[in-house]
């Protein structure tokens, strides 16, 4: 598959993570609660599309630490995204960490940094295909999701 070029970011989910153990997660559903986000885009069909996309090309896709960004915890931001697009996808994260409007829904990312832990923390991209989050616990926890994804689909 080609890689596209990566645009500025548009549709954001937003999601927060669930209390699971690491043995009972089998796939995203499992490990995220997904905000509701009130647009077509995000409820018919752009989220699953995202995923299959990013399982269809699992094996460019890692975890990337960017210690330019750190929540109020000092946890640096955490990017799952294909590896052959990460530099602007860094961007773009950044990007979404600093502004919270200019997207089809409003993206919380700033107050999460800024120390609000009720709120979302795990946001999606899901026309370009990567996670953003901050922790490595939920790294791992992301990896595994992901890989049982594959699994299931292969």
């Amino acid at each position: 598959m080609k890689i596209q070029e990566i645009k500025s970011p548009w549709l954001v989910q937003r999601a927060k993570f669930k209390d699971v153990k690491i043995e009972n997660i089998v796939g995203i559903d499992s490990l995220l609660s997904m905000d509701y986000m009130g647009s077509a885009e995000f409820e018919f069909g752009g989220l699953p599309q995202s995923l299959r996309r990013m399982v269809a090309n699992f094996n460019q896709y890692e975890v990337f630490t960017v210690n330019k960004v750190k929540d109020s915890e000092d946890n640096s931001m955490r990017i799952y995204c294909n590896k052959n697009v990460f530099e602007p996808v860094r961007e773009n994260a950044i990007h979404l960490s600093e502004n919270s409007y200019g997207y089809k829904e409003v993206c919380d990312m700033q107050k999460y940094i800024k120390g609000n832990k009720d709120k979302n923390n795990f946001w999606w991209d899901i026309d370009q295909d990567y996670f953003i989050f901050f922790g490595k616990d939920k790294a791992r926890k992301v990896e595994i999701a992901m890989q049982k994804l594959k699994n299931k689909w292969s």
